[in-house]
């Protein structure tokens, strides 16, 4: 699981029901920033990859809105920018 800044309260409630947590760090900014940009032109380049990603991100933009943890999850706090690059998108899409 990926964690923003601002969800890192999340993890007190996963503590609280005894989940066991590992956390992991990557270092290897220059390395990822390739496969970012693979990843772009991959969604980019394929119509059926580029439609599944949208629907994708669509859904995970109304899956975060409806969460009933608003305190950790609040839709209007969310770097729109950073979720799209999550999804292979270099900008946030059009989604309806």
């Amino acid at each position: 699981m990926f964690l923003t800044t601002e969800e890192f309260r999340f993890l007190e409630y996963l503590k609280a029901a005894k989940v066991p947590l590992n956390e992991y760090t990557f270092n290897k900014k220059k390395k990822l920033e390739k496969v970012q940009t693979c990843l772009e032109k991959w969604v980019a380049g394929n119509h059926f990859l580029n439609m599944s990603a949208k629907e994708a991100y669509r859904s995970y933009i109304l899956a975060y809105n409806s969460h009933s943890m608003k305190d950790v999850f609040n839709v209007h706090c969310l770097d729109l920018q950073a979720v799209a690059k999550s999804f292979g998108f270099s900008g946030p899409p059009k989604v309806t």
